[in-house]
């Protein structure tokens, strides 16, 4: 609160206190009190008004800071009300208060429990898609012809963004699908390479490995997905004579996986904005980009405790790299 906003306030009261002294001034006049008399009364009244409002707006002040702190301090700040109106308002007005908190509660609960519908919902539609999927991809690996490759190609494309969709209707409740044990981080990059094995074989992806043989403690099918967004964004930045490299380093405190590629890669001026939410870039041959792959490895990453760090390849184009803790693994979920 600030002097203006506070005497602003006061100033019904100040008008007042003003009339008051008139009248007492005009009275003590008709009754020819001294001139130096009544100048020493309308110099004291004003003075003891002016140190009063000085003192109260400086305990104001105070109550005021002191509330923005605990506000600061507290987590769920909605709950202010319930911790110092009492102390400033009277019975009615908390009853008041009381009644709106209540209200907006329910409001906040029936949003959620709305939420929760739905998100269950696109969760059930989800798993329901992936079955005809499953059909057609078994279809057309039975009748190996080009057409039914192209089929399996847009198949296994569908497949990556219902995954994306799925991941990101869980990321409120990921600690209720996790499991975090140890994985050959050559097992997790295999699985991941067959995942998207066929855009990979489409575009000819050469694919190396240095060093994969380490373990890490994490969950495999995060691990793989996040694996798997990279490696798709890798194909949708595709140049001639793609290459993948996937290398990993041993540390006392970390094992670090490195992914790279030698497509077209980010722009410079990209690179703090790659794992924002919803950020496509501006290339012209990816604007069927969601803008949600990285930005989901992101937000994995964030909950296995992994870093996630990307920049320019030695082959021109991207590389991501993760630093996965070997010790004292704790989830931030």
């Amino acid at each position: 609160m600030n002097k203006l906003m506070y005497f602003k306030k006061k100033i019904p009261d100040l008008v007042i206190y003003l009339v008051i002294l008139t009248i007492f001034s005009i009275i003590m006049f008709q009754y020819e009190i001294r001139p130096f008399l009544l100048l020493v009364f309308i110099i004291g009244y004003t003075l003891f008004i002016g140190v009063y409002y000085c003192i109260d707006y400086i305990i104001v002040k105070k109550r005021f800071e002191k509330y923005n702190r605990l506000i600061d301090s507290l987590d769920k700040k909605y709950l202010f009300p319930q911790l110092v109106f009492e102390k400033l308002i009277d019975d009615n007005w908390l009853k008041i208060i009381n009644r709106m908190s209540k209200s907006m509660a329910e409001e906040v609960n029936y949003e959620r429990i709305e939420k929760e519908i739905y998100r269950d919902y696109i969760e059930i539609m989800i798993h329901e898609i992936k079955n005809p999927l499953a059909t057609i991809n078994l279809i057309s690996s039975n009748n190996k012809t080009e057409f039914n490759r192209k089929i399996l190609s847009q198949t296994e494309l569908i497949s990556n963004l219902i995954e994306q969709a799925l991941y990101l209707a869980k990321l409120e409740n990921l600690e209720k699908d996790y499991h975090i044990k140890e994985h050959s981080i050559e097992d997790l990059v295999n699985s991941a390479i067959l995942q998207n094995r066929v855009s990979l074989l489409e575009n000819g992806f050469g694919i190396e490995k240095s060093e994969l043989e380490n373990y890490i403690l994490t969950d495999k099918k995060w691990f793989v997905f996040i694996l798997s967004q990279i490696i798709s964004n890798s194909i949708k930045y595709v140049k001639d004579s793609p290459k993948l490299v996937f290398a990993s380093e041993e540390f006392e405190t970390k094992s670090v996986l490195t992914i790279e590629d030698n497509g077209s890669g980010f722009k410079e001026y990209e690179l703090n904005r790659v794992f924002d939410k919803g950020f496509t870039g501006e290339k012209s041959d990816n604007l069927n980009s969601t803008g949600m792959g990285l930005y989901i490895v992101k937000v994995l990453c964030e909950r296995l405790n992994i870093e996630v760090s990307n920049g320019k390849s030695s082959m021109g184009g991207a590389r991501i790299t993760l630093q996965i803790p070997k010790e004292n693994f704790e989830r931030q979920l």
